[in-house]
């Protein structure tokens, strides 16, 4: 390039002629040289691509370009491991070897049947009373639950329960008949509700119908148990309606316990309190009996279970007494005996005695006593006598 006004010749750098001080002008770069510089460009990539294409269809190997950076690939791949490891430090390892088992329904339909013909089984085997509580199966001899991880035939989200078919007449899409004796069902979630299964077969639940049936089975208070005395309102109503249905005023108010939701009431007529009778009444909503027990026995519990699936089963006296261990005679031998000892005038006269051969409870005009053992306690009532912690019968007391 030369200056235009003298000719000398001009480096690139330039900005001024060094000969006569005239200003250099540069040319712009021409629109022409844009695009010369665009296709090059885009021949460039072009190459590229159509080298990738070769490499990946075997027709050229580039590992030259990539052993250039495979030492740096190595680097980073180790420190994602090391940053993995220190994510899954304390997990259990996992076996890549395990196999991922898929199961189909007819694999879990066919779990239920198995474990239900397991829990049948497990029912009939030992002295273990079964019942139902708040709708699962209960072992009330061992106080504990039956769970589905006792048996092999385990599923996933499975739950044992202990319902009458007849829970279920309001849900339409169970499809069970009325029965209303307790059978076991095996339970199992699944996407759009419950799996069950029974002696019925297969069938299938929404959630909410199945927490609606349980409801009706929770038994209430947890151990929120009460022992009315004679001014509770509770006693009034429940001796109240017992002299009603045995059609008689005087009756003998033996025991009575409630969790304002159900009562349990021990009653005798005056002149026989070696003759037992039991109630169960509703408290609430409505106060009614329910049930009307004559003998006791282990299987009477499985009985007010199963007539009352929702009456809280604690609340029963030990079932392993027997009746007749109440003794008939020898009341007069009690009071006798109290008389020579002091504990009464000759003219005292008793309003209740009821005894076994070891213990007898006796109740006169101004004082009551607890016999235990020819030991005698002189008591202001039955509660106080509950109290001393003495070894006997419930059933020989006098609550009222």
């Amino acid at each position: 390039m030369t200056c235009k006004k003298c000719n000398n010749t001009l480096q690139p750098s330039d900005g001024v002629c060094k000969v006569c001080g005239t200003p250099v002008r540069k040319k712009m770069e021409s629109g022409k040289g844009k695009y010369i510089k665009v296709i090059a460009v885009v021949l460039v990539l072009s190459g590229c691509v159509l080298l990738l294409l070769m490499h990946l269809q075997g027709r050229l190997d580039l590992s030259f370009f990539t052993n250039l950076f495979s030492r740096d690939a190595a680097q980073i791949e180790d420190t994602l491991d090391e940053a993995i490891d220190d994510e899954n430090e304390g997990e259990t390892p996992h076996e890549e070897d395990e196999p991922i088992i898929i199961k189909d329904e007819e694999y879990l339909q066919n779990a239920m049947e198995a474990m239900h013909q397991a829990v049948l089984e497990l029912l009939v085997e030992g002295d273990n009373i079964f019942v139902s509580n708040a709708g699962y199966l209960y072992n009330f001899t061992q106080g504990e639950f039956v769970t589905a991880g006792l048996f092999e035939e385990g599923l996933d989200n499975k739950k044992i329960l202990y319902l009458r078919p007849a829970s279920f007449a309001d849900v339409d899409e169970a499809n069970l008949p009325t029965s209303n004796n307790l059978v076991v069902f095996i339970a199992r979630e699944t996407i759009t509700g419950i799996a069950l299964y029974s002696t019925y077969g297969h069938h299938h639940v929404f959630r909410e119908s199945l927490n609606g049936v349980l409801s009706e089975y929770a038994w209430g208070p947890l151990r929120g148990y009460l022992m009315p005395d004679a001014s509770h309102s509770i006693f009034q109503s429940s001796l109240n309606i017992i002299r009603s249905h045995e059609n008689q005023q005087n009756i003998h108010m033996r025991h009575l316990i409630t969790n304002e939701r159900f009562a349990f009431a021990t009653v005798s007529t005056p002149g026989q309190s070696h003759i037992l009778r039991h109630y169960i009444l509703s408290i609430y909503p409505t106060s009614e009996i329910k049930l009307v027990i004559t003998e006791g026995g282990t299987n009477t519990i499985q009985v007010i279970n199963n007539a009352l699936p929702a009456f809280d089963l604690y609340m029963l006296p030990d079932w392993d007494f027997d009746h007749n261990t109440l003794l008939s005679d020898g009341h007069n031998a009690v009071v006798i005996d109290l008389y020579r000892r002091g504990h009464i005038a000759e003219t005292d006269l008793p309003q209740f005695i009821s005894r076994t051969e070891y213990a007898a409870f006796a109740v006169f005009s101004h004082s009551s006593f607890l016999i235990h053992n020819s030991q005698v306690f002189p008591v202001r009532d039955w509660d106080e006598a509950l109290g001393l912690g003495l070894s006997f019968p419930f059933y020989i007391l006098l609550q009222n």
